[in-house]
This record gives C-alpha cells, sequence and structure tokens, in this order.
C-alpha cells in the first residue's frame, strides 16, 4: 500500500521512535496498521515493551490517518486527552507484530478525537481514546 518511507513522511518522528511500519488498511474515518518491535526501540524495557507504550502505538497510527488524508502541511500533533483507558500486560518483545486499530470519532480544525487498541499476538493490551492536537508544523 505505501512504503516505509511514505510513512515516515506522513509522521513527525524519526527511527527509532517511528515506531509503525506497515499500513494494513485504512478508510476516512479508521486505520489498520503494525508495528514490528525493533531491538533499537527505546520503551522496551527488559526487552518487553511495556503496556502503556500502547498509548505512543495508538498515537501514531491515528496521526497516521490524519496524515494520509491531509491535503496540506506538515505532519505534527501531540496528544491532548486521554480516557476510557484499560491496559494488560503485554507480552510483546523484539520481533513480535504489534497490530494498531485506529478510529476516527470526530475533529474540529485544530484537534482530532480517535478509539482504538494496540494488540500483540491476538490479545488486546491497550485501549483508550485519545485526543490529538494538531498543528501545520509551523512552530519553532
Amino acid at each position: 500500500m505505501i512504503t516505509d518511507k511514505q510513512i515516515a513522511d506522513l509522521l513527525p518522528h524519526t527511527a527509532p521512535m517511528l515506531m509503525i511500519t506497515e499500513l494494513v488498511n485504512y478508510s476516512s474515518d479508521a486505520i489498520h496498521c503494525r508495528c514490528t518491535l525493533a531491538a533499537d526501540n527505546p520503551l522496551l524495557q527488559d526487552e518487553r515493551l511495556p503496556a502503556l507504550a500502547g498509548l505512543e502505538l495508538l498515537a501514531q497510527g491515528a496521526g497516521l490517518l490524519l496524515g494520509l488524508n491531509r491535503t496540506e502541511g506538515k505532519p505534527g500533533g501531540a496528544v491532548a486527552a486521554l480516557s476510557r483507558c484499560a491496559i494488560t500486560d503485554c507480552a510483546a518483545t523484539v520481533g513480535d507484530t504489534i497490530d494498531v486499530h485506529a478510529r476516527l470519532l470526530g475533529r474540529s480544525a485544530d484537534a482530532a478525537m480517535f478509539e482504538g487498541e494496540t494488540r500483540a499476538a491476538e490479545r488486546t493490551f491497550f485501549t483508550a481514546a485519545i485526543t490529538l492536537v494538531t498543528s501545520t508544523g509551523d512552530a519553532a
């Protein structure tokens, strides 16, 4: 669908913090993407991904959906709010694939709200609703 370089161009991260490695599918209001957990991932603890890292993965998946639907401006933004969060133990280790699902609930000119989840080995380890504040990337 799209290349690693195109994913990198749509998100305001660089390796090793750029965690999304594959776009599975998307529509105007939903995305399914994946992360193959790399050994240089800065969030690893004792070679395992902590479940709270699901927040970063969900934010990157939501940001990728915004980037795919963006018609102008540069990538950028930040998590402004988190609600309805549920976390369970994550057993993902280096080399594992993590599925990220995000659904757009609504948006304004400068923010977008999503709900979604992250799964490793078909087991959900993080669910939440998040609000991303978007920017054009012009701020210093």
